[in-house]
């Protein structure tokens, strides 16, 4: 046929071959209507084989991704102790009002502030951490996410005019910033620079704010983070929407104790409110953890592990349903067969079987 269409372009010759094979698949050489399996297992093999296989990331492109999201995740740990540290070197108070050289470190008091060593710590280790880890690190992951926005999964699968392989290729480069955009609605994927700040404002309220205003900072801090967890519900989870509020709360409810402990001078009221405390902790550990396992067997429902468990609790409860069912059929024979003579006897047996 090929030989007979020569005159026809190329891609005429082709779409006539597609037509050919296609035809094949369901016509035999014989000419009847029923369908050859040598011949469709001939062409399914070429097809397969014609496909190219899948692509994978170059090995350094690999490790470089490992290696991001193993710092990252290591960031993610220390964070808050770095700036911690970093805002300790700053935290200086004046001793004596009227002696101007009365100015010391607040966490080593042996240190004057702006001079010698402490100058220099100041200067050489202070300010570097400020502006790589403080700022620089939140900073750096927002740039990031904009960079990689369309790339992350919550965007991507919504394309439509990507294959599945430039999807794949696009989501590995995302897949190092799992730890910031994983949860979170896509209106929301940002959010994780959100916290920062707060672990950033909880440490400066901590650290540089007199005691007198710290508690009341921190409780208008707190109130504001649970307008704002209670207006976006940012995680995609009911779940975890519900537990970031109830960490909020449970926050909320430890300073506003820290704050009447401070205040009361009674021992009994003192140990009353670090009862309050510890339990409201307790109880609130307690309900995550029965959260989190709920939520990994709705997660792993169709694990072998789990339907094994299942079948045993429910072959177990099984074998006594059997059991109380042959029981309650004894009982209903003998209450039939109760005579004139002997009613209250058998009524009183199948009473005290019952109770």
């Amino acid at each position: 046929r090929r030989q007979d269409h020569g005159d026809q372009p190329k891609q005429q010759q082709q779409q006539q071959h597609h037509s050919d094979t296609k035809h094949h698949l369901v016509i035999n050489d014989d000419g009847d209507d029923s369908a050859s399996p040598a011949a469709a297992a001939s062409s399914l093999s070429s097809f397969s084989s014609s496909s190219p296989p899948p692509s994978t990331l170059p090995p350094h492109i690999l490790w470089r991704s490992r290696f991001f999201t193993i710092a990252l995740t290591c960031m993610f740990a220390v964070y808050p102790t770095l700036v911690l540290r970093a805002f300790e070197l700053f935290n200086c108070e004046q001793i004596s009002p009227s002696d101007e050289e009365s100015i010391v470190l607040v966490y080593d008091m042996g240190q004057r502030c702006y001079v010698g060593a402490q100058l220099s710590y100041m200067l050489l280790l202070g300010e570097p951490m400020l502006i790589i880890y403080v700022l620089g690190f939140p900073i750096f992951c927002l740039i990031m996410l904009l960079k990689h926005k369309m790339n992350l999964p919550v965007f991507m699968r919504h394309r439509l005019d990507l294959t599945q392989n430039e999807k794949f290729h696009r989501q590995r480069k995302a897949m190092p910033l799992y730890l910031l955009y994983n949860g979170y609605k896509p209106e929301f994927y940002y959010f994780e620079i959100v916290v920062f700040v707060r672990k950033v404002t909880v440490v400066v309220i901590s650290v540089f704010v007199d005691q007198k205003f710290k508690f009341l900072l921190a409780v208008l801090l707190i109130t504001v983070c649970m307008m704002l967890q209670l207006r976006c519900n940012p995680f995609q989870d009911f779940v975890a929407n519900s537990a970031e509020f109830a960490s909020l709360l449970v926050s909320f409810s430890i300073v506003v104790a820290g704050l009447f402990l401070e205040q009361v001078s009674s021992s009994s009221v003192s140990n009353n409110i670090a009862t309050f405390i510890i339990i409201t902790t307790a109880m609130f550990y307690g309900a995550l953890s029965v959260a989190i396992i709920f939520s990994l067997i709705n997660d792993h429902k169709d694990s072998p592990i789990l339907k094994a468990i299942r079948r045993k609790i429910s072959s177990f409860f099984g074998s006594n349903s059997h059991s109380s069912g042959r029981k309650e059929m004894k009982m209903l024979r003998r209450v039939s067969n109760i005579h004139d003579g002997d009613d209250d006897v058998i009524v009183g047996n199948t009473r005290s079987d019952i109770i």
